[in-house]
């Protein structure tokens, strides 16, 4: 099976991604950030996704 991959640009701590998604809306930014959280015993890893209206990428 083979998938799309996208150019990434990472942020300085590596915990943050921004990349470029393009469909039929056009062009998207997105960006993906993983949050880890220790709750007692667990080790929980929290991924959050956002989508910039913005052309520009935000991460320096």
């Amino acid at each position: 099976m083979k998938f799309d991959r996208y150019e990434l640009k990472a942020g300085s701590n590596l915990t943050t991604f921004e990349f470029l998604s393009e469909g039929r809306k056009g062009k998207i930014v997105k960006v993906a950030q993983f949050q880890k959280m220790n709750i007692e015993i667990f080790t929980i890893l929290h991924l959050v996704i956002k989508i910039w209206k913005q052309e520009t990428l935000m991460i320096k």
